[in-house]
C-alpha cells in the first residue's frame, strides 16, 4: 500500500495523512454498508499499528488529530476480514502473519498462516520463501529451511512457480548458504555455479552475490586462486546502489587470505566424508586422519571421524570422537551437534550406561537448532527406554 511505501521511505507525515484518509473512508463505507466486511481489514490495521506506534508517532497522531489505536480490537477486525471478507482475505492473512511474527511473537501461528497461503496460492513463490526464512531466522531449523528452499527450487524448475527465474536464483542462493553452514561446501559451490550460469537479473544483485559467496566457498576449501577470481568478478558486477555491500566485502576478502592449514583440514574432512558416503573406508580414513592432524579441535571433523569408527565397528573409538566433538559444541553447527549427541547416546545404550544414555537422548531431543529427524529419533528412544523401565518382569 502507499502508506507502507511511505513508511519505508521515512515519509512519516505523508503516511500519517494517508492513514487518516483511509480510516475516514472505511468508517464512511461501513456507515453506508454495514455488511462490507473487507472494510474491517483497513480499520483493524490502522487501530493495531496506531496502538503499537513509538512515542514520536503517537505525538504526531495527536498533532494531526488522528484517531487513537486499540491493539486488541485491531487484531479482531483483521481476523474478521480474514474470515468473512470477499476481496481482502488473502491480504488480511498476509498482514496477520507479519503481525504475529514481528509484534506478537507467535512464530508457529505466523508459520501456520503462511502454510495456508501457500496451499491457497501454490504459484506464488513469496509464501514458500517466507516459510523457509522463518524456519531459518526465527526457528533456527537449518534442515527444515533447506527442505523448504529445495521445494521452491523444484517448483521453479518445473514451472509450477510464478516468476520461475527469480524463484530459482533466490532458492539456489539460499540453499548454497545453508549447505555451507552444514559443512557441505562442495554442494554449495554447485548451487552457486548454477546461479552464475543463469545470469539472473532478479533478485537485484543476485549475480555479484553469487560470485562473492563462490569466492568464500573456494577460500573455505583452500582454492585461493579461484576465490580471488570470484571476488574480482563480484566487485566488477556489483550494482549501484550496492545494497549488499559487495564491493567492500570483496575487497576485504581479496586482501585477507584464510588460514591455509585450517582450509586444508576442512577440504580433507569433506573429502573423507564423501568417501565414507561411498563406502570407501580406506580413502575416508586417510583423509579424515590427516584432517584431524591439521585441525584437531574441529568438532565436525571429530564427528565425521566418529562415524568412520562406527563403520569400522569400533564403538569405543567412535564414542571418544563424539565426546571430543561435544566438548567443542560452541563451534559445531546445531544439526551436526544434535546428530553427535544422538549417535553417542546409542553407543552408551549399547554399552549399558543407562544414565548417560538418557542424558544424551534428552539433549538430542530438545537441542535448539537440531533437525526434526534427530529430535524425533531421540524422543522415540526416550519413550522406548521409559517403557522398558516400567515393564513388569516375566515369571
Amino acid at each position: 500500500t502507499r502508506v507502507q511505501w511511505r513508511v519505508l521511505r521515512n515519509d512519516k507525515l505523508a503516511a500519517a495523512r494517508d492513514g487518516k484518509r483511509i480510516h475516514e473512508a472505511m468508517q464512511r463505507a461501513l456507515e453506508l454498508d454495514p455488511g462490507l466486511e473487507d472494510a474491517h481489514f483497513a480499520l483493524g490495521m490502522y487501530r493495531y499499528y496506531a496502538a503499537i506506534a513509538p512515542a514520536a508517532a503517537r505525538v504526531l497522531r495527536v498533532l494531526l488529530l488522528l484517531p487513537g489505536g486499540d491493539r486488541t480490537l485491531g487484531l479482531e477486525q483483521m481476523q474478521r476480514a480474514r474470515a468473512r471478507g470477499r476481496l481482502l482475505q488473502g491480504e488480511a492473512e498476509h498482514q496477520l502473519q507479519v503481525i504475529y511474527l514481528w509484534y506478537e511473537r507467535q512464530t508457529p501461528r505466523a508459520l501456520n498462516i503462511l502454510n495456508g497461503l501457500r496451499q491457497h496460492y501454490p504459484g506464488n513463490p513469496l509464501f514458500l520463501s517466507e516459510i523457509a526464512r522463518i524456519q531459518d531466522e526465527y526457528m533456527h531449523d537449518t534442515t527444515a529451511s533447506l527442505e523448504s528452499w529445495r521445494a521452491l527450487l523444484a517448483a521453479a524448475r518445473e514451472q509450477r512457480s510464478n516468476a520461475p527465474a527469480l524463484a530459482e536464483a533466490q532458492a539456489r542462493l539460499a540453499i548454497a548458504r545453508l549447505l555451507d553452514r552444514l559443512y557441505q561446501t562442495d554442494h554449495a559451490i554447485e548451487q552457486l555455479q548454477a546461479v552464475i550460469a543463469l545470469r539472473p537479473q532478479a533478485p537485484f544483485g543476485s549475480l555479484p552475490l553469487a560470485y562473492f559467496r563462490l569466492g568464500e566457498a573456494h577460500d573455505r576449501l583452500g582454492d585461493r586462486a579461484a576465490a580471488v577470481q570470484a571476488y574480482r568478478n563480484a566487485f566488477a558486477l556489483a550494482p549501484s546502489p550496492d545494497v549488499d555491500n559487495i564491493r567492500t566485502m570483496a575487497n576485504e576478502r581479496t586482501r585477507r587470505a584464510p588460514n591455509p592449514k585450517h582450509a586444508e583440514a576442512y577440504r580433507l574432512s569433506l573429502d573423507g566424508w564423501r568417501r565414507l558416503e561411498q563406502n570407501d573406508i580406506d580413502g575416508a580414513a586417510s583423509a579424515l586422519e590427516r584432517s584431524i592432524t591439521l585441525h584437531g579441535s574441529d568438532p565436525v571433523g571429530r564427528y565425521r571421524f566418529g562415524r568412520l569408527m562406527q563403520a569400522k565397528k569400533n564403538d569405543a573409538a567412535a564414542l571418544a570422537q563424539f565426546e571430543t566433538a561435544i566438548r567443542g559444541a560452541r563451534h559445531c553447527p546445531p544439526p551436526i551437534l544434535g546428530m553427535t549427541y544422538l549417535e553417542a547416546a546409542r553407543l552408551h545404550e549399547r554399552a549399558g550406561r543407562r544414565d548417560q544414555t538418557i542424558s544424551y537422548y534428552r539433549i538430542a531431543s530438545s537441542l535448539f537448532g537440531a533437525s526434526a529427524d534427530t529430535r524425533s529419533a531421540a524422543t522415540r528412544a526416550l519413550t522406548r527406554l521409559r517403557a522398558s523401565s516400567t515393564r513388569a518382569p516375566l515369571d
